[in-house]
């Protein structure tokens, strides 16, 4: 379905909510964004059409749990427009955090966080999206915790280091990361949260450690010492051998 110049705002909302469709609902979705996106130069045109249309904004909260990723992007985008024009967006977004369903959740605080807001509820959605198996989501997921330690500080700083002692292997992987960047850029001291990864039993979360490490300022001669001895003796070639690299870096 194709949704022409006179934008038929009920059929896209109908079109959005099939069942069956994804892609007739990623055209709705799609087609709405295109449409706000042309809309915001006229505001009183984008006023009027939440006036007519009181559900759009439930609609496109509700589509954030969309399993095609692609509807859930358009109406992320749409809801990022339509909260400078509508006082039911945070609200709705924030009630979506409660859901119960991860992918919603997440959907949700990313477009808050979008929007430069923070409440703590958000944090278990950006945590959770840090130990997702695919690789795009958890580090769209720890750029905005980045994005939101600029503004907020230190909530963001300790929801970070709690990632690092997640059960998920790939979630204390991902925050190890995350620590390195916020140690870099002086949010928190980094070298205290990154040298309890050094003993982790998991050689991809070692690895994360080292290279986090490698971003700091300066690192201590504990931490020298102990990436001497990782390089001698750590069970996995990969993980020696980025230790190693990362001392021949930082001898100078």
């Amino acid at each position: 379905m194709q949704f022409g110049n006179n934008f038929n705002f009920e059929e896209a909302l109908r079109a959005l909510q099939d069942p069956w469709d994804p892609e007739l609902r990623l055209n709705a979705a799609a087609s709405i964004s295109r449409w706000l996106a042309e809309a915001v130069a006229a505001p009183e045109q984008v006023e009027e059409t939440l006036a007519a249309h009181p559900d759009l904004v439930d609609s496109l909260v509700r589509a954030l749990a969309d399993r095609h990723k692609g509807v859930q992007v358009h109406a992320a985008e749409c809801l990022e427009v339509l909260a400078h024009f509508s006082p039911e967006v945070v609200p709705a977004l924030r009630s979506a955090l409660q859901s119960g369903d991860a992918w919603h959740a997440w959907a949700a605080a990313i477009v808050l966080a979008r929007l430069n807001l923070w409440w703590p509820e958000m944090g278990p959605a950006l945590a959770g999206a840090m130990g997702s198996r695919n690789r795009d989501l958890r580090w769209a997921a720890a750029s905005l915790v980045l994005r939101l330690a600029e503004r907020y500080g230190r909530p963001l700083a300790d929801l970070a280091v709690a990632a690092t002692q997640d059960p998920d292997p790939v979630r204390r992987r991902m925050a190890g990361y995350l620590v390195g960047e916020m140690g870099r850029r002086q949010y928190l001291e980094a070298e205290p949260v990154l040298l309890p990864l050094l003993e982790d039993p998991e050689p991809e979360v070692r690895r994360a450690g080292i290279l986090a490490l490698n971003r700091q300022p300066s690192l201590s001669p504990v931490a020298r010492e102990r990436l001497g001895q990782i390089a001698g003796a750590d069970p996995d070639p990969f993980v020696r051998r980025t230790a190693a690299a990362v001392l021949s870096r930082r001898s100078t």
